[in-house]
């Protein structure tokens, strides 16, 4: 598995391919989900006037890394060394994801901006998820669940820049890259 790293004009120019391959369909709303997804929406920069929603659920292992303030520590370290430290993240979780299954909850969904109250009652038929990369894909079924639940269903497509397991629970729409690790301007790492 490959490190590419998507900073500056790369990140922009990748989001905008991202959206031209996700554009042909006439969306009434469009679901970001921070943290990545929501900088991959704001530099796709172009649903202007389809409602939105920002909806945040941190992993665990993020959480942990950022109370650990891991990033100190990283920007000290080669690129190499990083490069497969994240190689090896991905492999470990996707092996415990094989060996241990997922859980799925919407309970640690926030909503971050939009109103769930006056979505449910729109005619809502067409739905752009946009995250930045999908690992095992339980992130994008629990805010599936997550709309359901509030009443707002509809047709869903969704958007990532990459997928990183090789089986995840949920196939994108649209994606730039398969099996690819991407290091983005809010990763940890960057230096």
């Amino acid at each position: 598995m490959k490190v590419v790293n998507l900073l500056g004009e790369d990140f922009s120019e990748a989001c905008k391919s991202l959206y031209a391959k996700a554009s042909d369909n006439d969306y009434d709303l469009i679901v970001g989900i921070a943290t990545g997804g929501l900088h991959v929406l704001d530099n796709m920069n172009t649903f202007n006037s389809i409602d939105k929603l920002i909806l945040k659920r941190q992993r665990r292992s993020t959480k942990k890394k950022n109370k650990l303030n891991v990033s100190r520590f990283l920007r000290l370290m080669p690129m190499f060394i990083l490069n497969k430290l994240r190689v090896l993240e991905v492999y470990l979780a996707e092996r415990k994801f094989h060996q241990k299954g997922m859980l799925r909850d919407t309970a640690d969904i926030l909503v971050l901006n939009g109103d769930v109250e006056i979505l449910k009652i729109k005619n809502i038929k067409k739905i752009l998820i946009v995250d930045d990369a999908i690992d095992s894909g339980s992130t994008i079924l629990d805010i599936i669940d997550f709309l359901k639940s509030k009443g707002i269903n509809g047709e869903i497509h969704t958007a990532v820049l990459t997928v990183t397991f090789k089986k995840p629970l949920i196939t994108p729409t649209f994606t730039l890259y398969n099996q690819v690790l991407l290091r983005c301007p809010w990763a940890m790492d960057v230096k």
